[in-house]
């Protein structure tokens, strides 16, 4: 149970401290924030205050995991935070609209299942996390080197999700709000 809860931690953290340094250069964090003001989940004067809302949440997320204060209360708060962006997903998906999910940065692919996909699997580790916190034992070392590698490669396969998705299914991938930055 240790390792669940070490690759669970690891997974989660590199998730988030992806999504996070994605936005923060400032020509990213413009295309979020006009990706955040086209989903319309939020009055629209919001969007900057929103974006800005989902960066901090991201690097406090990946800063609990981290320093694993209290390794349940990290794993609860990123359970919420991603079921929050779930719920506002799905909140896109059923009115039709083609929102880019500029999740991990730079994207034209539109939010759509996929992404609802990536994110219950995030859910199911946060929940196998707080499963498996509070196990005793010392892992051993060759232990933590597997779990650490595994956990990369979740992490790469999910972040990584909507390449995936156009590489498999390239007739399913279209552009949303391309809207090239000069144009703005």
């Amino acid at each position: 149970m240790r390792y669940l809860e070490l690759g669970s931690r690891l997974a989660l953290f590199l998730i988030f401290a992806t999504s996070a340094l994605s936005k923060v250069r400032p020509a990213d964090f413009t295309d979020f924030r006009s990706s955040v003001k086209a989903m319309r989940v939020a009055p629209q004067g919001w969007a900057g205050q929103m974006a800005g809302g989902v960066v901090v949440a991201e690097v406090c997320a990946a800063a609990l995991l981290a320093l694993g204060w209290s390794i349940t209360a990290s794993f609860a708060y990123s359970l919420c935070l991603l079921m929050v962006f779930t719920v506002s997903q799905l909140v896109v998906i059923r009115r039709g609209s083609r929102v880019a999910c500029r999740c991990f940065g730079p994207s034209t692919a539109p939010m759509g299942w996929p992404q609802v996909a990536r994110n219950i699997v995030l859910i199911v580790i946060c929940t196998l996390g707080i499963t498996a916190s509070g196990s005793t034992p010392p892992p051993e070392p060759g232990g933590v080197i597997i779990t650490t590698v595994a956990a990369a490669m979740v992490a790469l396969l999910l972040v990584r999700i909507d390449d995936l998705v156009a590489l498999w299914l390239p007739h399913r991938v279209a552009t949303a709000n391309a809207t090239p930055r000069s144009e703005r």
